[in-house]
């Protein structure tokens, strides 16, 4: 409603508010700071000032020592990587904000992975097996799927049939109720592979995708039930290499 007024009021027309707000982990040794300028520097960018100490609705001044900051803005941590001590800080995070020439100001941002983390390829990967490794599943955040190292059908197989000591050929078989070799290799597949359920179904005896998602709900559920079991699957999913 509100953007339904603004627009009239204003007479413009479109999106007032566009994008839905994101968190994104960074590393803040490496990109804090040159995120932080190159938010600074945006007003500036838009050529709606000529520095960025003049936009009246930036947080630069408080950075450079103009205004006292107040209590909810956190300004200590970048400025401690600037200097021992406030004014050596203030004078050097100016410098490094202001010196430098605007047209080769890249944008952090574009080093984004997977939508959610900034950071180098070790941060990356320290994030991907701190936080990922773990996680059963991530159909409820897609982003992470870019994140997470996915694995083979076929490295599944072989490790559930080691496990389980017993041929790949019994996990394979369609058909039969009981049959919690071939049971755990759909569930772990499904969450570990990345394949779609019509490719799973044809890689496990041409049966349904739909036939893929019953076995992995019905697996899921009998997880829930039986802790000996989700032990057990745990015990075997950290055994199956990545791709």
């Amino acid at each position: 409603s509100y953007a339904t007024y603004f627009n009239r009021k204003t007479g413009r027309k479109g999106h007032l508010f566009q994008g839905r707000f994101k968190s994104i982990l960074i590393d803040a040794d490496e990109y804090l700071k040159h995120l932080s300028r190159y938010i600074h520097l945006n007003p500036v960018r838009a050529k709606m000032v000529e520095t960025p100490n003049e936009y009246r609705w930036s947080s630069y001044p408080y950075f450079i020592g103009g205004k006292e900051a107040p209590e909810w803005l956190e300004v200590d941590w970048l400025l401690s990587q600037f200097g021992k001590n406030r004014k050596t800080s203030w004078k050097n995070y100016k410098r490094f904000v202001e010196d430098i020439d605007i047209k080769e100001l890249g944008n952090p941002s574009d080093d984004i992975t997977g939508g959610c983390i900034l950071g180098a390829p070790e941060f990356v990967n320290w994030v991907k097996d701190t936080f990922l490794k773990s996680r059963e599943t991530i159909k409820e955040i897609p982003q992470l799927k870019a994140l997470k190292s996915f694995t083979t059908v076929e490295k599944v197989i072989e490790t559930v049939s080691r496990e389980f000591k017993c041929d790949a050929e019994l996990i394979m078989r369609k058909g039969g109720k009981k049959n919690l070799p071939r049971d755990m290799a759909i569930y772990l597949a499904r969450d570990l592979t990345g394949e779609t359920t019509v490719m799973l179904g044809k890689k496990f005896g041409n049966i349904l995708g739909a036939a893929i998602s019953q076995r992995y709900i019905a697996f899921e559920e009998q997880m829930k039930k039986t802790k000996r079991l989700n032990r057990r699957m745990m015990r075997i999913r950290n055994k199956i290499p990545d791709n």
